[in-house]
């Protein structure tokens, strides 16, 4: 039986390997320039002391910030095989699959909500509104039209991949659709395809965990100096 999520088939996203060495490379190159240089201070001071301070405290602070980022950068380098993405990484970019998911969806077919549904998730479990609504939020939150979007793109990207960065991750889930995700739930592994997120949200244990969460809530007492009447007039 053929796969109702699969995607259709797409060129792969062409290599950035050669530019993220390049970049990768940068604050080495760098580190050298600034060695060399205090080397020939040491050897041939400038004429003035003057000189001599601010040269010196200039490239002294210089290698200050970049050796960490070279450590860094040779730390990742080493762990993972391959430069990393080093704009992204300092946040001075968006990560490459980011901008490579974000390029695609400029270039997909537009779906329609029952375009949508039909194509990826007729015939499952799956109630309609999640994976629309999941898309609306998706559209809000990065400010881009998805209804290009295959449920196996990966539309999360957290920056160290941490628990806590999944922790916002899962935040914004219930903040999207009222509901409790479970602590058990969030030590699972999401892969950040937009699949994972549909599943989590339909994922029995958050229904469980959604309706234990609102009955401790009722048994809560209002709180001090507001009335149930004020309160429910800020729910509304």
């Amino acid at each position: 039986m053929p796969n109702p999520y699969a995607p259709p088939s797409a060129e792969p996203p062409p290599s950035d390997a050669s530019r993220r060495v390049w970049i990768a490379l940068i604050p080495l190159f760098a580190a050298v320039v600034a060695g060399v240089i205090l080397v020939a201070l040491g050897s041939r001071p400038p004429p003035t002391p003057q000189a001599a301070d601010w040269a010196f405290g200039a490239s002294g602070v210089f290698l200050v910030f970049d050796v960490p980022v070279c450590v860094f950068v040779l730390a990742k380098w080493f762990l993972n095989g391959e430069p990393p993405d080093l704009f992204a990484e300092l946040g001075i970019a968006q990560p490459r699959e980011m901008r490579e998911l974000f390029r695609q969806l400029k270039t997909r077919p537009k779906l329609d909500d029952d375009a949508f549904y039909e194509t990826y998730f007729a015939g499952t479990s799956i109630p309609k509104n999640v994976p629309i609504k999941l898309r609306d939020a998706l559209d809000e939150t990065y400010d881009r039209d998805f209804r290009g979007v295959h449920p196996t793109d990966k539309v999360v990207f957290v920056e160290f991949d941490l628990d806590s960065d999944w922790d916002d991750v899962y935040d914004w889930l219930q903040s999207v659709f009222d509901m409790t995700i479970s602590d058990e739930m969030r030590r699972e592994e999401l892969n950040g395809t937009f699949l994972s997120l549909v599943e989590c949200v339909v994922d029995p244990r958050c229904r469980e965990a959604t309706e234990e969460a609102k009955r401790l809530a009722a048994l809560q007492p209002p709180p001090t100096g507001y009335s149930r009447w004020s309160l429910r007039l800020l729910a509304d």
